[in-house]
């Protein structure tokens, strides 16, 4: 590219040099280079209004480079917005999916006994749900269980009239009630009932409700159920249960508890070591929580854990928790956790096991059998 007259001083160039400011346009000819696409050109300084010369940024098509980073950069912006929406109304989905599922377990009434399934452990919350619903057969067939189908005998339909209605606490076959077929049913409100007897490998976990339908899928008004002796029974929830019996047979002993002093629960107690054994009561005083038990009963360490979901007297209860749950023993060793925001005591039970009492509350008998 030739110039014949300066940019800025609008002379005419003699032999390629203006005569006004003197500037040589041959330099200018010569700093053209194609293949380095480095271009200058003339322009006036706007402070000092002196002939310049600048890099011409559109004839090395950096603006052109520019505007390719930027379409690159725009569409990795939209690929990745793209990206976060999709991901937001997948998360969306699921959020609304998991507040579906909250709210039908709270109108069917299911989620207030599912904490107080989890006491029995991963294992023995297995073995409720196959004893509860299934029977593996060699076919690979799943039918409804027979809790019964291997009991050692058959129990008496002929026997004593005996009943009793227990409210949330722990308690023994052959201590408390007498062995028998008993109709079991809840007067008011929900409950759940636990029947394990190791010996005769009977473990039931059943929900019961005082309104519940004939066609009620997961709770049941009234059941019959087989009581041997050893068998240990828990109830959780609120409500009151009644046993009903026109087939007891053999001896229940009520043995009175020698224990008399309350004993308030900080933290974690040991059985044996910061309080006596025995039997005790366990009453929520203040706030509402899960208070836990421990106990060893493998030598290699094996610990069996139950939950207990308490309130206090007075306390706003949406999920029909109990205040107090009776005749829970503790054996020598057994702990106790209470949560820091609740306060807990233990107060002696009416009355505690019999000596010679056979209970099957753990997997492995605690008398070593």
């Amino acid at each position: 590219m030739r110039y014949k007259k300066c940019p800025i001083c609008d002379e005419k160039l003699r032999n390629g040099v203006c005569p006004v400011c003197g500037y040589d346009f041959k330099r200018l000819e010569k700093k053209q280079n194609p293949e380095s696409r480095h271009w200058d050109v003339l322009e006036q300084d706007p402070g000092t209004q002196e002939p310049v010369f600048v890099h011409e940024e559109k004839k090395c098509g950096k603006k052109k480079k520019d505007r390719k980073k930027w379409s690159r950069y725009k569409k990795r912006m939209e690929t990745q917005r793209v990206r976060r929406n999709t991901a937001g109304r997948r998360n969306s989905r699921r959020t609304g999916l998991i507040i579906l599922i909250v709210i039908i377990l709270l109108v069917s009434g299911i989620l207030p006994f599912i904490g107080n399934m989890v006491f029995q452990g991963i294992s023995d919350v297995k073995d409720e749900v196959q004893y509860r619903f299934f029977d593996e057969t060699d076919s690979g067939d799943t039918v409804e269980s027979d809790p019964y189908r291997n009991t050692t005998y058959a129990l008496d339909t002929q026997g004593e009239h005996f009943e009793t209605e227990l409210t949330a606490g722990e308690y023994l076959v052959g201590a408390d009630l007498p062995e028998g077929i008993y109709q079991v049913s809840v007067e008011e409100g929900k409950t759940a009932l636990l029947a394990r007897n190791q010996e005769q490998r009977i473990s039931l976990y059943d929900f019961y409700k005082a309104d519940a339908e004939d066609d009620d899928g997961f709770y049941k008004k009234s059941e019959e159920i087989r009581l041997y002796t050893g068998t240990y029974l828990r109830i959780d929830g609120a409500g009151t249960m009644r046993l009903e019996t026109d087939s007891a047979k053999g001896e229940y002993q009520l043995v009175g508890n020698p224990l008399k002093e309350n004993v308030a629960v900080k933290g974690t107690m040991t059985a044996g070591k910061d309080f006596p054994a025995g039997s005790y009561d366990i009453v929520c005083r203040k706030n509402r929580g899960t208070v836990q038990t421990l106990y060893q009963i493998t030598e290699n360490g094996a610990e069996y854990t139950t939950d207990y979901n308490m309130i206090a007297s007075g306390a706003n209860d949406v999920w029909g928790d109990p205040e107090r749950y009776q005749q829970v023993y503790f054996y020598d060793g057994m702990r106790i956790k209470v949560p820091d925001d609740m306060e807990v005591e233990l107060e002696p039970s009416v009355y505690t096991r019999p000596e010679n009492a056979v209970e099957y509350r753990f997997y492995e008998q605690t008398n070593g059998n």
